[in-house]
């Protein structure tokens, strides 16, 4: 029986994350997608197998723009079987510091053509493709004071979620930063432990150790092109790190085998 296959694209873009997972059936699993501009990697990847499911993280254009845009322009090669996302309102979006004031409400505009393909996911929920599992770590609600952050971002709203192969695991943390990361420690080191790690926030301003120390991966996948991989700088401000720092804590916590998007396309057997 074939194995699940993982494609960790790299950009076309200057900076994007899109994920492509191709299950032992032959079916098809997109994480975000990226930009308009890397749709042509993507389609190479996708033509010819049938998306089951298409998660979106989070509202942002690097994230989700590309998939506005396929499915606005219905484009044949990405017709999808269902849609899983959970973002903010527009109110709230333009509450916080980092709305790209276009994606969210692209997004919302296609809501009514998608009609029951589009499915809202909360915590707890499973979702299972073939030989995958789904389950869902980490949902925003934007009415729960526990949400109450210093920094109220669209980059919180990411939902965090592992995939499970039955030889492998893989946790999304979007763009995740440290105090969302914070709730989503609370579900502890057994839902959170995977061998493969999307570092969240392209690695940058992301999540902080104590999330990393539970997930213990054995392999960091970092969407970043050359120009952040190289990132200079450590403290970016409050609680928030830069890329040098992560990739010290990834060492500390004995990390040999790292996936950076700026290298290409890898692709891995699950």
């Amino acid at each position: 029986m074939k194995n699940t296959k993982m494609y960790v694209m790299t950009e076309t873009s200057l900076f994007m994350m899109s994920y492509v997972f191709i299950t032992n059936k032959g079916n098809c699993i997109i994480v975000d997608g990226g930009r308009p501009e890397d749709v042509p990697l993507l389609r190479e990847k996708v033509k010819g197998h049938p998306i089951k499911a298409w998660f979106l993280t989070h509202p942002h254009f690097d994230h989700i723009s590309a998939f506005n845009d396929l499915t606005k322009n219905q484009d044949p090669d990405f017709t999808f079987e269902k849609v899983y996302y959970n973002f903010p309102s527009l109110e709230f979006a333009k509450t916080t510091a980092d709305d790209d004031e276009e994606s969210l409400p692209n997004f919302y505009n296609l809501l009514p053509c998608l009609e029951e393909k589009a499915q809202k996911v909360h915590t707890g929920d499973v979702i299972t493709i073939d030989d995958i599992t789904i389950e869902i770590l980490y949902h925003f609600d934007e009415n729960d004071k526990a949400y109450d952050f210093i920094y109220k971002t669209i980059n919180d709203t990411s939902i965090a979620f592992r995939i499970n192969t039955p030889n492998s695991s893989v946790i999304f943390l979007g763009d995740l930063g440290p105090e969302a990361g914070e709730i989503l420690a609370e579900q502890g080191e057994e839902k959170l432990h995977a061998e493969y790690c999307q570092m969240a926030h392209h690695g940058h301003s992301g999540v902080g150790a104590d999330v990393y120390i539970l997930i213990n991966p054995r392999v960091c996948m970092w969407n970043a092109p050359e120009w952040l991989w190289e990132e200079p700088g450590d403290l970016v401000d409050y609680r928030r790190y830069g890329l040098k720092r992560t990739r010290l804590w990834m060492e500390r916590l004995g990390v040999k085998e790292h996936i950076v998007t700026k290298d290409g396309t890898a692709e891995i057997d699950l």
